[in-house]
């Protein structure tokens, strides 16, 4: 079996409901991806946003939906005392999803990105207010901000979200993402240039790496 139709197999495992059957080709993609980044971007994400597009289209219902972000959620956990033997250094990341926003999965990949680089990270997760987003940053002054949206009507939340930061916050650099960016776009977003739009998890790893 090749990565394509391994990779397509994972997608109908998550999709009916096949614990199992996920973990077992999740396991094999890894060791043939060599790289944990490289199945959270290629397999992980690729498959939710399919998912996510396939809902949008009434492919798929609301609790197939659920039920497959659920059993990728799992296989993060299960994956995730791989990052977790790395140590740790100084710098400090908070990542949150924007005020609506119930989907969490790409917090959770950018925070073991950022842990795999030895960052520490605070997740605060779903559906976060600004204004307790805002009571956050104050009380552990991080040296970055990460914010997610999946969902295109939640684009004008990470709007005000931004705006609320930067009453505090004038030059604490601000990452976005999401799969709403990726269909409608940051070009508003990014007239503040402390915020950066980064498209996947290779651009965030190489960002970590590089200019953070």
């Amino acid at each position: 079996m090749n990565i394509e139709t391994q990779k397509e197999a994972f997608y109908t495992a998550i999709t009916n409901g096949k614990r199992m059957e996920a973990s077992r080709l999740a396991n094999e993609l890894l060791s043939e991806l060599g790289d944990l980044k490289a199945l959270y971007e290629e397999v992980f994400k690729s498959s939710l946003y399919r998912v996510g597009q396939e809902w949008e289209q009434g492919r798929v219902s609301v609790a197939t939906e659920h039920m497959a972000s659920m059993l990728t959620e799992v296989l993060l956990n299960d994956l995730y005392p791989l990052i977790q033997a790395m140590e740790q250094e100084g710098k400090t990341v908070v990542v949150a999803c924007v005020p609506g926003e119930q989907h969490e999965i790409g917090c959770k990949m950018v925070s073991d990105v950022f842990e795999m680089n030895q960052w520490n990270t605070l997740m605060v997760g779903a559906n976060t207010p600004a204004s307790d987003l805002l009571d956050f940053l104050q009380n552990h002054q991080p040296d970055v901000l990460a914010l997610s949206a999946a969902l295109s009507k939640n684009v004008p939340a990470m709007q005000a979200t931004i705006t609320q930061v930067r009453t505090v916050f004038s030059d604490l650099p601000i990452l976005i993402g999401g799969q709403a960016l990726s269909r409608v776009g940051a070009r508003e977003l990014l007239l503040d240039n402390r915020v950066m739009y980064l498209k996947d998890l290779v651009m965030l790893d190489d960002l970590i790496k590089n200019s953070l």
